[in-house]
């Protein structure tokens, strides 16, 4: 559904949906020359779709990686494509629930069993020339549990969040892609106080601001504006409105921003027209014209597909908008929605 929202001047309409040949659970989505590409949250592979028509977008394929493995995030630049290998973090805590309430300092990778059999870390590299049949073509195998976030648009580099063996969270790994066959690692850096294997110990605690658990357990997540002008001292200066046409707290599932519509070459870009997941609020657009005070002007929430069994709450996970502003949007539990975007 499109949320009711007070001074909207802008829109977002429905073209199309997939459930992604029934697996619905998607997270990241690059979409280059008509094909979308999807990172899943289970079944150890990403997803293919054509999306010519953008009415009836049509499952391409599926490519398997292995079982024990979550390619949750992946990158499209060109014929490349990169794809995060990530231990289930969830399977050894039980749920997402267990696992986010609790801290990961003094984990290690051998709690889930050994790596290259009983999980994968590290980042595939395809050959998407002919989209329907990637190509793999290299392979980075990392020490630890895997990859996590990843940025590539083109160039030597590409940047990924890794959880390495001996720190006590995720930190910077920087990629050396000038042979796409044979990536390395280029550099890593973290927080001061991370790198545990080095005696080092934290004075500090992280909190993100990604909403990690129901209901709201973990309080109010916001989207913040910095002025970055002085990179050696950025300051926050605003904080997006949080959604409010509803109780988004007591209707189950997550809520608040998860990811935004990164500025890349060749989709839609703005220095202005934000595009953000919220979780079970769906979809939000804001303007930042006025960086002191953003306004939302577009929404879309989702309601889950009847043969979504068993029924649970929408997880809007990630959005990837074309130059045309044509939005895709994914989503943790239901599915693939194709909307224009009508500023």
């Amino acid at each position: 559904m499109t949320a009711a929202l007070p001074h909207t001047n802008a829109s977002l309409r429905l073209l199309g949906y997939s459930d992604q040949s029934g697996r619905p659970q998607g997270i990241q989505i690059m979409v280059r020359d008509d094909y979308a590409y999807i990172g899943q949250t289970r079944y150890g592979g990403f997803t293919i779709v054509d999306v010519t028509n953008p009415r009836e977008p049509r499952p391409a394929g599926f490519v398997q990686t292995a079982p024990g493995a979550l390619n949750l995030h992946l990158q499209v630049h060109e014929n490349l494509l990169l794809v995060v290998d990530g231990a289930n973090l969830f399977s050894v805590y039980g749920s997402s629930q267990a696992y986010y309430s609790q801290s990961m300092e003094g984990w290690s990778s051998k709690r889930f069993g050994q790596r290259g059999v009983d999980f994968m870390a590290g980042m595939r590299v395809y050959d998407i020339s002919k989209p329907e049949e990637p190509r793999q073509i290299g392979y980075l195998e990392i020490e630890g549990l895997g990859l996590h976030r990843i940025w590539y648009d083109g160039g030597r580099y590409a940047y990924a969040s890794a959880l390495l063996e001996g720190y006590s969270d995720h930190i910077l790994l920087i990629i050396d892609m000038s042979d796409p066959s044979h990536p390395v690692e280029a550099g890593r850096w973290w927080i001061p106080g991370m790198w545990r294997a080095g005696g080092e110990t934290p004075a500090w605690t992280i909190d993100a601001d990604e909403a990690v658990l129901e209901d709201c357990a973990d309080g109010t997540k916001y989207v913040w504006v910095f002025d970055v002008r002085e990179k050696r001292n950025p300051i926050s200066i605003a904080t997006f409105p949080v959604p409010s046409e509803r109780d988004y707290c007591k209707i189950g599932g997550k809520f608040g921003p998860h990811n935004l519509h990164e500025n890349r070459q060749g989709s839609f870009q703005s220095s202005e027209i934000i595009f953000v997941t919220y979780q079970n609020a769906g979809l939000r657009v804001f303007n930042i014209a006025n960086p002191f005070r953003p306004e939302e002007i577009a929404a879309f929430v989702p309601s889950p597909p009847p043969a979504i069994e068993p029924a649970r709450p929408i997880a809007s996970a990630d959005v990837f908008v074309d130059r045309r502003g044509l939005v895709y949007l994914t989503d943790a539990t239901c599915g693939l929605h194709i909307l224009e975007f009508l500023p």
